[in-house]
C-alpha cells in the first residue's frame, strides 16, 4: 500500500514537472538530487517566488537596497 502511494506521488510529480522540464533537468544535474527531490525543490522555489513576488511582501527597506 505504501509503495503504491509512493509510486503515485512520483508519477504525479513527474507529470507536474512536464511544463518546466528544463528546470527539472537542471536540478537533477546536481549531484545527489534525483527526480523526486528535484520536483520537491522546484515546488518550494516556485511557492516562495509566488509569495515574495509582490513588493508588498518584501521586508521594509528592501526596495532601497539592491
Amino acid at each position: 500500500m505504501l509503495r503504491h502511494l509512493s509510486d503515485s506521488i512520483d508519477a504525479y510529480l513527474t507529470a507536474a514537472m512536464h511544463p518546466c522540464a528544463w528546470a527539472h533537468g537542471l536540478l537533477q544535474a546536481t549531484p545527489g538530487v534525483d527526480k523526486v527531490a528535484a520536483g520537491l525543490i522546484h515546488i518550494v522555489i516556485v511557492e516562495d517566488m509566488a509569495r515574495l513576488a509582490r513588493p508588498s511582501a518584501w521586508p521594509r527597506g528592501a526596495l532601497y537596497f539592491p
